[in-house]
């Protein structure tokens, strides 16, 4: 029977189950992504009616069939069988951590089962509180490194002006790429995303590599070279992703 599924807020579909695991292998669609065949009387998330692993023998393919029939818990965060877990509201909750979490349903707390996407005007607000330090940063190596040449520059050797012109602009890009990544990297966030209690986490919950954080970097530069149209998209994206973090498969959720 053919599958429909929901991407970005519209029905996709119908596609055989050989397309569907396909789509599934190189992430199209997620565990996380409502689906419908017929005999279902409601849309499901596909983690729950995927009923056996995936058939491949590619190492990668078999990974992401193995991650469909696993889900990470919304109170200690860890992963575990789906199984051996219980779905309120849309997440899961391990079995150590159900007794907390109906004590403190009892008792009248708000429980947060499920994550928060930050929206468009507070990511905003965190990235220009990073463009301030990254700019303080690139001013201070453009000053040293401006008075370190600023005498053989006077005295007329142009092309002394023209090397120290390569190393500002390469201290720049330097300073906001390693920026940029020892924050991700170290604490899932960098500085101005602190301030406003966000964080940058993968499809899985889990903290982004130095290799996706580099690329992240260089793909924020994309979303605003196109005329800030990749910073806009997360303001209409049912994740609140711009264009970079499509790029990166990222999210930035409120921490």
């Amino acid at each position: 029977m053919p599958w429909h599924y929901v991407e970005n807020g519209q029905r996709k579909g119908p596609v055989e189950d050989a397309e569907m695991r396909q789509l599934a292998a190189v992430g199209a669609v997620s565990p996380e992504t409502l689906v419908w065949r017929q005999g279902m009387a409601n849309w499901q998330v596909y983690a729950e009616v995927a009923a056996q692993p995936f058939p491949s023998t590619n190492p990668h393919q078999a990974k992401t069939a193995e991650a469909f029939n696993r889900a990470y818990c919304s109170q200690c965060g860890r992963s575990f069988a789906l199984e051996d877990m219980l779905r309120f509201e849309g997440a899961y909750v391990c079995a150590a951590c159900k007794p907390a979490f109906f004590q403190r349903l009892k008792e009248g707390s708000r429980l947060s089962t499920a994550r928060e996407y930050a929206g468009f005007k507070i990511r905003l607000g965190a990235k220009l509180i990073d463009g301030v330090i990254i700019w303080v940063v690139q001013m201070a190596f453009a000053l040293l490194i401006g008075v370190l040449w600023l005498r053989d520059v006077s005295s007329g050797q142009t092309s002394i002006a023209i090397v120290a012109q390569i190393l500002i602009m390469v201290s720049q890009v330097l300073v906001g790429a390693i920026y940029t990544c020892w924050f991700l990297v170290k604490f899932g966030a960098t500085p101005g995303k602190m301030a406003c209690r966000l964080k940058v986490i993968t499809p899985e919950a889990e903290s982004v590599s130095l290799g996706r954080a580099l690329g992240r970097h260089f793909a924020e530069m994309l979303s605003g070279m196109i005329l800030l149209i990749g910073y806009i998209m997360a303001a209409f994206d049912e994740e609140k992703r711009a264009l970079h973090d499509r790029i990166c498969n990222t999210r930035v959720v409120r921490a």
